[in-house]
């Protein structure tokens, strides 16, 4: 286990030292993003040498990897891979690397017993001075570290039993990102009078709904967390405030779409949104769930669990990435009120509310949960749909470009899931013996993932490059000496990096794989 581990952190500080040679070799990118390097590459190396001293981390679920490096290195990785490959600073991603990167050296000096005030000052200077901002939002990474303590203190205390360190931190992250990114979106339509607020006001309609969806969800299952069983028997709460709760917060969503939307009634943007190849789409995912899920059902009692978990996987590439090809707008707004949905169906069943259906929803999910979700809240099918969302979130195009060269990267959650994962899944557990010194993975799935994942990838370039290989070459001739044949050996590198982690990591695969392919693709698109 312990090579397991040492291989899984060497891919963590490749990525980051190719992210560093891109950044010297990419002559396009903006020069204020040497100031997220130092920062980096200090976090990188500081993480890599904990490790060592398995003593200073703590674990969660029962497992000897605590998915510490992971954690804290994975969201500045996407969101600095991000930046580099784009050659431009976009300035709300800089400052969420900024935030993501001073998280991440603050847990690195609690881990290592340095968590006095002179450590602290120094890191919160070296943030202050060498930051994108220059007014009050400069403040922005102590703000993030302030939320991010709060949520992954309260992330770990209700999914002790199926989340471990690093997963949590990952978890905490993105919910401190969200929340402070819903915040600059409702305060730039009051104001613009910072940078930031400006930058967070050009997004699109479709970003906007997005967010208030997911917003509305999450607020709708903090008003019901107190009906939960471990709140029940801790103390018996009031239904009535609870109703009344939800009821604030279905008002305060209607005041946010009237806020960011400009109107009252979401429902007829969604129509007015819904043109006639997008109403196609979506009646094709309701009846690809209605023939599937009883299905999967009944496929599932006749064959190994790991396999009958991964039929999920195969689920998203039928039903989202042809609408991934032709339509993103459509993809990115559908992932949010799905997930949305998934969060507000895991409340019925922990509540148990029997009228919409819990005792039934519990019995499906039952089949399909492993020993990761031990605890007494399930996630894995809203972990699914978030690490297939998250890199065409962070690479969102409002125009929906077809650069060639950037093709990957948005493809990178079902690249990593719906076919790396699944297909190693399925070829390492029914030809595949299990190897210790990678994690009792075997080789055959490893392989398995790597094939999977390069053959997708180079389909996808070809769909984008077709029809000829002549068009191909012309595409990339700009790029110095890399050719068509250069950019599929860095994909392929992408792919084997991505394969040795899958093999070697214990965290759930749906949170660290997507972001990490999103980050390696990044950096293979390079020029």
């Amino acid at each position: 286990m312990k090579n397991a581990i040492l291989l899984e952190a060497f891919v963590l500080l490749f990525a980051s030292l190719w992210a560093f040679y891109e950044h010297i070799h990419t002559a396009t990118t903006s020069s204020i993003l040497w100031t997220l390097q130092f920062p980096l590459q200090t976090l990188a190396f500081g993480a890599f040498s904990i490790i060592f001293h398995p003593q200073t981390l703590t674990r969660e679920r029962d497992t000897e990897d605590s998915g510490w490096m992971a954690g804290v290195l994975l969201p500045p990785l996407a969101l600095i891979s991000r930046q580099i490959v784009e050659g431009t600073s976009d300035i709300v991603f800089l400052a969420y690397a900024h935030c993501s990167l001073y998280i991440g050296l603050c847990i690195l000096l609690n881990r290592l017993g340095r968590s006095n005030g002179l450590f602290r000052i120094c890191i919160s200077l070296l943030f202050l001075l060498n930051g994108p901002f220059r007014d009050i939002t400069a403040f922005l990474p102590f703000i993030a570290w302030k939320i991010f303590s709060k949520v992954l203190a309260f992330g770990l205390g209700i999914l002790r039993r199926s989340i471990t360190l690093g997963e949590g931190i990952l978890i905490a992250q993105g919910f401190t990102f969200f929340l402070i990114d819903f915040l600059l979106l409702v305060s730039a339509r009051i104001s613009n009078s910072f940078l930031l607020l400006r930058a967070v006001n050009t997004r699109d309609n479709v970003a906007r709904m997005s967010e208030v969806a997911l917003f509305g969800g999450l607020l709708i299952a903090w008003c019901l967390s107190p009906l939960s069983k471990q709140q029940i028997r801790d103390r018996p709460p009031s239904i009535s405030k609870c109703i009344g709760r939800i009821c604030m917060a279905i008002v305060g969503v209607l005041c946010l779409c009237r806020v960011l939307l400009s109107t009252w009634n979401p429902f007829q943007w969604l129509v007015s949104f819904l043109h006639s190849f997008r109403l196609i789409v979506l009646f094709f995912w309701i009846l690809s769930l209605i023939l599937c899920l009883p299905l999967f059902q009944w496929i599932a009692v006749k064959i190994r669990q790991i396999i009958a978990r991964k039929l999920f996987h195969g689920l998203v590439v039928v039903m989202f990435f042809p609408v991934a090809l032709m339509d993103t707008q459509m993809l990115c707004l559908s992932y949010s009120i799905a997930i949305t949905l998934f969060i507000l169906t895991e409340c019925v069943r922990v509540v148990s509310i029997q009228k919409l259906g819990a005792t039934q929803i519990t019995a499906f999910m039952s089949i399909f949960v492993d020993h990761r979700e031990a605890g007494s809240i399930v996630l894995t099918h809203t972990y699914l749909l978030l690490g297939c969302a998250l890199p065409l979130w962070l690479s969102y195009d409002p125009m929906d470009s077809k650069n060639v060269q950037f093709v990957l990267p948005p493809h990178a959650g079902i690249l990593a899931l719906g076919i790396g994962d699944a297909m190693g899944a399925v070829i390492g557990s029914l030809y595949g013996r299990p190897r210790a010194c990678i994690g009792f993975k075997s080789v055959e799935g490893t392989l398995a993932v790597f094939l999977s994942i390069s053959l997708a990838s180079i389909f996808i370039l070809r769909l984008y490059a077709v029809p000829s290989i002549r068009q191909v070459r012309e595409v990339f001739d700009r790029y110095d000496t890399f050719s068509f044949s250069v950019q599929i050996l860095r994909v392929l590198l992408a792919s084997g990096l991505t394969s040795v982690f899958e093999a070697t990591s214990s965290q759930i695969d749906n949170l660290t794989l997507p972001l990490l392919l999103f980050t390696l693709l990044n950096l293979a698109s390079t020029s």
